[in-house]
């Protein structure tokens, strides 16, 4: 038997594509997938939109975290470093190779000496008796001071005094109205120097470690040459 329509081979009246009835069912069938595939997409659609938003928010958020850390880092960038504003100030060499002077006087006292222009200057004491100086590094340090002979000492009984209270004298000499004594305590080496004028003493000290002798040693006598009462 062979199909009424395209006489193509078949055991019913129409072939399979012929058949109204397979052709009925074929366009109902391609309306259902049209349909089906109508609300999947419709589906697809809120399932990425909601799924989007959710993924994209956080990712927005720390888009916004990262951007504001960028701007406080450029505002920090720009600020002025006071750390290093702070820090600026002219440090001094603790030995100089070429050494400067400034003077120091007494009013008090009428006195007068000069030191060397980069040690430290201390408080000035209540009384007025004097000053204490400092290298910038605090290892050397400069006393000089006067006092009135209140316990009426002689020149004598003071030189002696001094050697007694140190147990390492390296040098000493008396004069008629002044003396030096010199040595070693520990590891730092002393020079000192009292001068008597009238009913005042005047005193002059300066400790430094004793490796750095040879760099003192002229500095002392620079401030011994320079010191003078008027």
């Amino acid at each position: 038997m062979y199909c009424i329509k395209c006489g193509a081979p078949t055991e019913n009246e129409y072939c399979t594509k012929c058949n109204p009835e397979n052709r009925q069912q074929k366009k109902k069938n391609v309306s259902s997938v049209i349909a089906i595939s109508c609300a999947l997409l419709v589906v697809t659609f809120f399932i990425s939109y909601f799924m989007g938003k959710s993924v994209m928010e956080p990712l927005q958020s720390k888009a916004d975290s990262i951007i504001e850390v960028k701007k406080d880092a450029d505002v920090a960038s720009k600020a002025p470093d006071v750390t290093t504003a702070e820090t600026t100030e002219e440090v001094k060499p603790a030995r100089p190779e070429i050494v400067t002077y400034s003077t120091y006087t007494n009013e008090r006292f009428s006195f007068s000496m000069e030191y060397p222009s980069h040690f430290e200057t201390a408080e000035e004491p209540a009384n007025n008796d004097g000053r204490i100086f400092y290298s910038p590094d605090k290892k050397a340090k400069m006393t000089v001071f006067a006092s009135y002979n209140a316990a009426d000492e002689t020149l004598r009984s003071l030189y002696n005094d001094e050697i007694d209270s140190h147990s390492n004298v390296t040098y000493k000499v008396k004069r008629r109205d002044w003396f030096v004594v010199s040595g070693i305590d520990g590891e730092t080496i002393f020079y000192k120097k009292i001068m008597m004028e009238d009913d005042v003493i005047y005193t002059f000290l300066l400790e430094c470690p004793q490796d750095e002798k040879s760099y003192y040693a002229p500095i002392i006598e620079h401030i011994v040459k320079t010191f003078k009462t008027y």
